[in-house]
């Protein structure tokens, strides 16, 4: 049953904070709608449409280095503190889009399982869009073990009513150097999502090699 109130909005304290950056690579930020919990959730796991998305880790980094910078603050407690309320603003603001991204995320979800076996973790809060009157999700990977200047974008229709585009986009403009489209089975979306995440990590591991080659 769900115990959270409807206008719940998470708060983020620092503990959590330190627990993200602490948690590393692929771990995520993340609200429990039944419990109306935020907690830290390590790489690997792969939300789902009870769990909300507020950051991944990288976002610990950015907006470290943006506070230090912009408020002159080198205390680390005290950097903590302005990031927490940092990312509750960020939880506040995603709840109200969480109706949306929660009614999306059954579409998504057996492609983030595929590419979390395959070492394709979420990294960041899902995007919701529409596009030729479908609605769609937009999730970003990372892989521990390829480019850190690569990152893999998934979009997916409600329902599977077009095509997954896979893309495999450079960090930090999110420029596409890599696109594909994958049909998926409405009715079958495990297979297909088995396919994506292969295509999808083939795809990530040769971009890698080819930016590392001499």
């Amino acid at each position: 049953m769900n115990t959270s109130m409807p206008d719940a909005h998470p708060k983020v304290v620092e503990r959590q904070v330190q627990a993200l950056r602490e948690a590393g690579p692929g771990s995520l930020l993340v609200w429990h709608e039944p419990t109306d919990r935020v907690s830290v959730v390590a790489a690997g796991t792969v939300p789902d449409s009870e769990t909300m998305i507020i950051a991944g880790h990288r976002a610990v980094a950015q907006l470290n280095s943006f506070t230090e910078t912009t408020t002159r603050t080198f205390d680390q407690q005290t950097r903590d503190a302005q990031l927490a309320a940092t990312l509750s603003r960020t939880a506040r603001d995603t709840r109200r889009e969480w109706p949306e991204i929660k009614a999306m995320t059954p579409s998504i979800v057996e492609p983030r399982r595929e590419l979390a076996a395959q070492g394709l973790t979420v990294a960041e809060p899902p995007a919701v869009s529409e596009r030729s009157r479908r609605t769609l999700i937009t999730d970003e990977y990372a892989s521990s073990d390829t480019s850190s200047r690569l990152r893999l974008t998934l979009t997916v229709a409600r329902a599977h009513e077009a095509p997954a585009e896979i893309a495999v986009v450079s960090t930090p403009h999110r420029q596409p150097v890599w696109a594909l489209s994958v049909d998926v089975d409405a009715h079958h979306p495990r297979p297909s999502a088995t396919v994506i995440a292969a295509a999808a990590r083939a795809a990530l591991t040769t971009m890698s090699e080819a930016i590392a080659a001499p």
